[in-house]
């Protein structure tokens, strides 16, 4: 996004790819737009070093980045103890302590959840992500596979929305932004890519799906962000 650590390059015109040029900090990298309910972000590892210990944050904060006098130097518990509770935002991270223990780093400092998702045991090419419910639940998710409630009770208030930050910290040194899609968005891709190629015959196995009619037309004529390029 437009708001990111002083390390942080992005890579190409689109701002998804980004990576730390040097030290282990200073690669906190904010979403350019705010998290909807059920609206999934999901960040890919492209490249790791063993220079440096730890690995990867990823949370959410309340507010617009823009608004922060200052950024943390990373989204570990000391740096957001440090910067974002002295300026009085809230925030969900899951980060990881000096002994790589996993925990729910909340502003207050309680961790009420426990949870057994380590960003520790992704390497290249592994996928970590977030989403949070209608109802203000916040879930992480390693390789698409949901582990669990992470906190509750987060707001949801158009006065204070909700921002992704990834924290491109220790061992994680690039990764690939793919992008914000709904719950909805998510089900179409995966709909769509399992159709032929060729366009006839993917209409033709549209129309045969039990669905009512405007469904069906969703699935034919609506893209989304990841499949422009497979308009039928």
């Amino acid at each position: 996004g437009e708001v990111h650590g002083r390390n942080v390059a992005f890579i190409g015109s689109n701002l998804r790819s980004a990576c730390r040029v040097q030290s282990f900090e200073g690669g906190l990298n904010f979403s350019s737009t705010a998290l909807l309910p059920f609206q999934q972000l999901t960040v890919q590892i492209r490249q790791t070093t063993n220079r440096w210990r730890g690995c990867m944050c990823l949370g959410i904060m309340v507010g617009r980045p823009e608004e922060l006098r200052r950024l943390p130097t990373s989204a570990t518990m000391y740096g957001l103890d440090e910067d974002l509770k002295t300026q009085g935002k809230d925030f969900w991270f899951l980060s990881a302590d000096s002994k790589n223990k996993t925990h729910i780093i909340h502003r207050n400092g309680s961790t009420p959840y426990e949870t057994t998702a380590s960003p520790f045991r992704l390497g290249e090419g592994d996928t970590f992500g977030l989403l949070i419910t209608n109802g203000g639940k916040l879930y992480f998710f390693l390789n698409g596979q949901n582990q669990g409630l992470a906190a509750e009770n987060v707001p949801l208030d158009d006065k204070s929305p909700l921002y992704a930050v990834i924290d491109l910290w220790g061992s994680t040194k690039a990764v690939q932004m793919n992008g914000l899609l709904s719950l909805r968005d998510q089900c179409r891709c995966i709909i769509r890519r399992s159709l032929p190629s060729d366009s006839d015959h993917a209409k033709d196995a549209i129309n045969a799906l039990p669905l009512p009619k405007r469904m069906k037309y969703f699935l034919k004529f609506c893209p989304t962000t990841l499949d422009d390029d497979l308009a039928i």
